[in-house]
């Protein structure tokens, strides 16, 4: 009989330990809930799209460059071609500011990461700092892209839209005018059209006046 009641003692022990647990895994996790969560990703340029003035890039063994005058951007090399500016301030839109997901420091062999040679370039400016990234290799496992700036020994890995936004050729920036020359020649085109439909309808009005 009093083995029985040790037996008691010790299951009622154990229930009122693992009743405490819950209790406190269960407050735990709510006050986890409660806190504010932290931003993913690591800031390496604190600045607005707003803030750049000029930004270049390489693109199948293009450069190229654009720079904006009282909020419009402009090719730098012909300031006369009318660009679709929301394209434009897309390209931009990951690197102000430029969050990578993850920071690799001291890294000794930048070969391992395509930036020993790098094969793309961009960069941008505000009006009192300028920026300079190298694009190494691709990682398609992860979908990240390897960037480092000159003379570091820092890699950042950032999302692939990062740098794919800057695929883009100028003409696929520029937007779509219908040229003097062209809208002349339909002009006339209508024109000649017009006019032999209202000859042959005067020459069948004669006719049957003929008759």
């Amino acid at each position: 009989m009093k083995k029985q009641k040790i037996q008691m003692l010790v299951l009622l022990a154990i229930l009122v330990v693992l009743a405490a647990g819950f209790l406190g895994i269960r407050q735990y996790n709510q006050m986890q809930s409660e806190e504010p969560q932290e931003e993913t990703g690591i800031t390496v340029v604190d600045i607005a799209v707003e803030d750049i003035v000029r930004f270049s890039y390489d693109y199948e063994d293009v450069t190229y460059t654009f720079e904006k005058e009282e909020d419009t951007w402009y090719a730098a090399e012909d300031h006369s071609l009318n660009l679709v500016q929301t394209s434009v301030n897309s390209m931009i839109t990951d690197v102000a500011p430029f969050i990578a997901e993850q920071v690799i420091e001291n890294v000794t062999d930048m070969s391992q990461y395509g930036l020993a040679q790098p094969a793309r370039t961009i960069s941008f400016e505000t009006v009192s700092e300028s920026y300079i990234f190298y694009v190494g290799d691709f990682n398609d496992v992860s979908s990240v892209y390897y960037l480092c700036r000159p003379s570091e020994t820092t890699v950042y890995v950032v999302p692939a839209l990062t740098v794919n936004r800057f695929n883009r050729t100028l003409e696929e920036l520029v937007e779509e005018e219908e040229s003097t020359e062209t809208a002349t020649e339909t002009s006339e085109t209508e024109e000649t059209v017009a006019e032999t439909e209202t000859a042959a309808e005067t020459q069948e009005t004669a006719a049957e006046l003929e008759e």
